[in-house]
Formats: structure tokens, C-alpha cells, sequence
């Protein structure tokens, strides 16, 4: 690996550790947002419902700023929306005008991650986008891990305005670090192909790989935030457990996922893509099949070991299989749109669930979503076809 190559390696996860810890920062103000500008707890909770919204209506057309302007625009344009909203909300008065500004700011960080992942993408060969990637997504969960402890600090010390200062001063220091980012290789090929990407703008052959790979992105974004909703319900309120130690079965998990970065890595580089998306969508599946069983803490944390093996070997897995079916004049566009389909299935897990838990239990929640991880992982075994360019 060149020097330069690495500075620019280092300059990427970086900044997406920077950007990820002033996300993560905000949640310990949430408190403090409902006493100050007199709301209640859960309209305060808004604040993260709103960067959600933004961060999700944006997808596909960041992609296609991506594709059309090149990912330095993209960076670039993102950068400024997070800035932007983190100074608005730092400074108004006014809670609407606060949950604008993390509108903005959600905005913002779709379009500057898209970006950003386009540009480490053009910076490696085909063969180690994965061990990219996966410290793309690891850094990336680790910013979001810390975040609130940092938030937490500022905001006892400081104040919940100090929080979103600092948000605003990294957007700021990232916006710069894009003015200097180099040009792009790839850029300006959107009059090619439709301006909104579709199945058909995949590479000859690849169709059904991509379409498989989508129905996993859905089912395994919906398995993620069903798993937020139903386990406190179901160890918390069915088994009895304390709060704490439904946070402890939540931070084994983490753990373990910090803990794979370095081998998702290598599995999806040296022995297959498959390899790991396969075993990360299979395994949640069968852990769901065993949480109906499992009615003590020995037996719960054994079952969140797996789901965190699972959650790391995921990261970035599906997203380098996509950049290996997808021509490089489409990689922003089809990329939004695979993710676009993920955060629908984020948004109608939980809902869903908690319809069913009214209806069944929790318990018997997680069976009911078990069928459909095991088929998306089917579909990725026996329908996609392995991407890995061999040497």
C-alpha cells in the first residue's frame, strides 16, 4: 500500500469516526431538550425521529448526486447540511426549529456517508473492498457507541447547546477536509442511465444476485430494530430481568461485533462474499427460533454472542456485493435504493412486532420473523451467485 494510499485510508475512517460520534452525542441531551423547551419526554424523543426521517428520504437522491456531481460534491453538500442543522439547533429557541435542524442534520449525513463510501471505494481494487468496508461500518458503529458517552459528559458539564456546538465544529472541520479531498475518478455518467436506478441498470447476469441481496438488506434491518423492541419485552417484562441486564445482553452483542471488523473483513476478501452475508442473515434467523426457548440469562447471552458473531460479520458484507454487481456510473443510486428498501424494513419490524406482540408474546414474535431471515439467507445461497473476483 502507497503512502498516499494510506493517508487516504486514514483520512477516511477518520472522518467517519468524527461524524458518527457527533451523532452519537445527541442522545444524552434528549432529557434535557424535554426540560428546556417545556415539552414532554416523548415529543423530546422526536429529535431522533426527525434526523431518521432525513436520513432516510434522502437516500436516492444523494445517490444520484453521487453518481451525477461525484462523491467530493456529495461530501461536500453533506457536510454543509450537518453543519447547518447542528448550528440551528444549538442556537433556536424554538423545539420546531430544533427538530428541523436534526432534519437537516439527517440529511446531511446520508448524503456525506454516500459519498464518502463511493470515494473509499474508488480508492481500492475489487478484492479488498470488503476489509473497506467492513472497517467503514466498524468505525462507524464504534463513533456511535462512544458518542454518548462523550454527549453525556458535555451535557452535564456544559449544557445540551455545547453538545450540538461540537456537532457543528466536526461538520465544519469535516466540510474542509472535503474541500481538500481529491478529484473524482468517477463522475458525471447519470445522462447513460436513468437518473433513478433500477433493477435493469444492473450488470448483465448479476440481476438476480442484486434483487436477492435488497431482500436481505430488508430482511436484516427489520430483524435489527424488531430485536431493539422485542428483547426488553421479552426478558425485561416476560422473564423479569432487571433494565440492566437487558442493557448488559445488548452490550455483549456490541462487543462481539467490534470484535469481527478485522475477520468480516478478511472472510469477504479472501474467501468469498457469500461466506459472510450468508451466515449473517442465517444466524439471526436461528437465534430468533431459539429466544422462545431460552428463560435464563446464561442462555440469553449465549443467543446475543451469535447475533453479535452475526451483526459483525455483516458489516459492509452486502454492501461490497452490491458494488460488485452494480456498473460504477450507478454505484450511488443503486446503492440509496438498496438501502432505501432496508430502512423500510427498519421502520416495519418494530411496528409489526409490536402488533404481534399484543396479539402472541414476544417470545412468540421472534418465531414469526425467524422464516423470513432463513429465507433472505436462502436466497443469498442458492439464488446470488459469489461475486469475488478470484486472482
Amino acid at each position: 500500500m502507497t503512502g498516499a494510499r494510506a493517508g487516504s485510508l486514514a483520512l477516511l475512517y477518520s472522518t467517519v469516526l468524527v461524524m458518527s460520534l457527533g451523532q452519537g452525542m445527541v442522545f444524552p441531551t434528549i432529557p434535557l431538550l424535554a426540560e428546556s423547551f417545556a415539552v414532554s419526554a416523548g415529543l423530546a424523543v422526536q429529535v431522533v425521529t426527525a434526523h431518521a426521517l432525513g436520513r432516510t428520504i434522502i437516500l436516492i437522491p444523494a445517490g444520484l448526486l453521487t453518481d451525477r456531481y461525484g462523491a467530493k460534491a456529495a461530501m461536500l453538500a453533506g457536510s454543509a447540511l450537518v453543519l447547518t442543522g447542528a448550528f440551528m439547533t444549538a442556537v433556536t429557541p424554538y423545539f420546531v426549529l430544533l427538530c428541523l435542524g436534526q432534519f437537516l442534520a439527517g440529511l446531511g449525513d446520508s448524503v456525506w456517508t454516500m459519498g464518502r463510501e463511493v470515494s473509499g471505494v474508488e480508492m481500492v481494487p475489487q478484492r479488498q473492498r470488503g476489509r473497506l468496508l467492513s472497517g467503514f461500518m466498524g468505525v462507524k458503529s464504534a463513533g456511535m457507541a462512544i458518542g454518548p458517552v462523550a454527549g453525556g459528559i458535555i451535557t452535564q458539564w456544559l449544557g445540551f447547546r455545547m453538545v450540538f456546538t461540537v456537532y457543528a465544529a466536526v461538520a465544519l472541520g469535516v466540510f474542509v477536509t472535503a474541500v481538500l479531498t481529491r478529484k473524482d475518478t468517477v463522475r458525471g455518467h447519470v445522462a447513460k442511465i436513468a437518473w433513478w436506478g433500477k433493477v435493469s441498470d444492473v450488470l448483465p447476469g448479476l440481476r438476480a444476485t442484486f434483487v436477492a441481496i435488497v431482500i436481505a438488506t430488508f430482511s436484516m434491518q427489520m430483524y435489527r430494530t424488531t430485536l431493539q423492541g422485542m428483547l426488553p419485552l421479552y426478558a425485561g417484562v416476560e422473564l423479569g430481568f432487571s433494565a440492566a441486564h437487558v442493557g448488559g445482553l445488548f452490550g455483549v452483542s456490541g462487543v462481539f461485533v467490534l470484535l469481527m471488523i478485522l475477520p468480516a473483513g478478511f472472510i469477504t476478501d479472501r474467501i468469498g462474499r457469500k461466506y459472510a452475508s450468508v451466515p449473517s442473515t442465517a444466524l439471526p434467523g436461528i437465534a430468533f427460533l431459539a429466544f422462545p426457548f431460552a428463560s435464563t440469562l446464561p442462555e440469553l447471552t449465549v443467543i446475543m454472542v451469535v447475533i453479535g458473531l452475526a451483526q459483525g460479520m455483516s458489516l459492509g458484507a452486502l454492501a461490497v456485493s452490491t458494488y460488485d454487481v452494480i456498473p460504477a456510473e450507478a454505484r450511488g443510486r443503486l446503492q440509496g435504493l438498496r438501502r432505501t428498501v432496508g430502512e423500510s424494513g427498519a421502520v416495519m419490524g418494530p411496528l409489526v412486532g409490536g402488533w404481534l406482540v399484543d396479539l402472541v408474546s414476544a417470545g412468540r414474535t421472534f418465531l414469526i420473523y425467524a422464516p423470513i431471515l432463513l429465507g433472505a439467507a436462502a436466497g443469498l445461497a442458492f439464488v446470488a451467485r459469489e461475486t469475488l473476483e478470484r486472482r
